[in-house]
């Protein structure tokens, strides 16, 4: 019963069923062509066919290596096996050789897009960052640099650290490390191509930091291919940060009056403050000195570490707060808060560190029981050689007193 069939016809490859393809675990693309795929070190590129009728053998040379297909009856498939060893914008296959179970042998012409239009391009260059587009910046509210260095930005507790940079190719991640905080990217806002990205950070900051160390520690491109740089704490204008969480303080304040006696301030009399902080502050944030008008405060030097305030008595002031009324004094209160360079607010200062201290007595004295009297037998004559005695009440402690008798000028005790 057995037949022989004439077979004279080369086998052809079925339409629309050629397939090209990469095993990359990123699925990446190329940003231009979206329907060109993308393979690095490490994968393979397949591809796969179907013929009108069953084949014997088929060969496929794949970026110019050759693959025998493996396959059954009319479906087959080729995978390379070969390292890939440098970029390639559009890799060429041919399904070279594909024979028929008669001998028949058949082949295609090299292309390097599939019946799908979709190609393939080999990827072995690793992303880079660009040239000097590495930024680090803080959102501090005061925008502060270090006094003694214009590129050292401050942060403070509250505040967050950005790191923008730009890369040569388009990522498709990127993680950054800033101050001990692992951080993943993100691309910018204004980002059209995946080339700019973005890490801030989310956790509070505990304690100082002279120089904020960062790093961009992997970023890898759409093909998978991954970059790191090294840590810095610089970036590429030269720009660094200086977290400052410890709040400022008024180590040493003194206050005197203008007065003779300068523990003492009466109506027109002016007060000064001085006090000295325990770093650089940028400002005075509340200064209070109760009874004072016309209060002013400056810097005692370039550091702006000594500081000093002054204003001048007003009497209704005084009275208004009740201070030195019926001739009495009372203690000139004041209250000195400061800021720091990175916004830290220091704790309200209200008393000094050398025990000055400055009475406000706005009130005249007054005299009271007023008598005066002679030696005489008639307390009310006096002849030469008797004396006068001037005897009275003050409404207050008077230091020194001097009264003028008969012409004559005398200390009262």
């Amino acid at each position: 019963s057995n037949k022989v069939r004439i077979d004279l016809s080369a086998p052809a490859i079925t339409p629309s069923s050629v397939a090209i393809s990469t095993d990359n675990e990123l699925g990446g693309i190329d940003p231009v062509d979206p329907q060109k795929y993308l393979a690095k070190v490490g994968n393979t590129i397949t591809v796969d066919f179907t013929t009108d009728e069953d084949l014997s053998s088929a060969e496929v040379v794949i970026n110019g290596e050759t693959v025998i297909a493996s396959g059954s009856g009319t479906s087959w498939s080729a995978t390379t096996r070969d390292a890939l060893t440098e970029d390639v914008e559009e890799v060429s296959f041919q399904i070279a050789k594909y024979v028929d179970l008669a001998g028949n042998p058949s082949s295609e012409d090299a292309r390097t897009g599939d019946d799908n239009s979709n190609k393939i391009r080999i990827d072995l260059s690793k992303p880079a960052i660009t040239p000097s587009s590495v930024a680090i910046s803080t959102d501090n509210e005061l925008g502060g640099t270090d006094p003694g260095d214009e590129h050292m930005y401050l942060a403070k507790d509250g505040d967050a650290i950005t790191l923008k940079f730009s890369t040569s190719e388009p990522l498709s991640s990127a993680k950054v490390e800033i101050n001990g905080e692992p951080i993943p990217a993100s691309k910018q806002s204004g980002d059209m191509d995946g080339t700019q990205w973005e890490a801030v950070t989310q956790t509070p900051f505990s304690s100082d930091a002279d120089e904020v160390s960062f790093q961009i520690a992997e970023y890898v491109d759409l093909a998978g291919n991954s970059s790191s740089e090294i840590p810095t704490t610089s970036d590429g204008n030269s720009n660094k940060i200086r977290i400052d969480t410890t709040a400022p303080s008024v180590t040493e304040a003194t206050i005197v009056s203008n007065n003779a006696d300068t523990g003492y301030g009466k109506h027109d009399d002016t007060l000064t403050l001085t006090f000295t902080t325990s770093e650089p502050v940028r400002d005075v944030a509340d200064l209070e000195i109760e009874g004072l008008a016309n209060l002013s405060v400056r810097s005692l030097n370039d550091e702006k570490t000594q500081w000093e305030a002054t204003g001048v008595v007003e009497k209704d002031l005084v009275e208004a707060s009740q201070s030195g009324g019926g001739g009495g004094g009372s203690t000139a209160a004041f209250s000195i808060t400061v800021l720091d360079n990175a916004g830290n607010r220091g704790s309200p200062k209200t008393t000094t560190t050398d025990q000055t201290s400055v009475t406000l007595d706005t009130t005249a004295p007054t005299l009271s029981s007023v008598t005066l009297a002679s030696s005489n037998a008639a307390t009310n004559r006096a002849k030469s050689g008797d004396s006068l005695t001037l005897v009275f009440s003050s409404s207050e402690p008077i230091p020194v007193l001097t009264a003028t008798l008969a012409g004559t000028s005398v200390t009262a005790t």
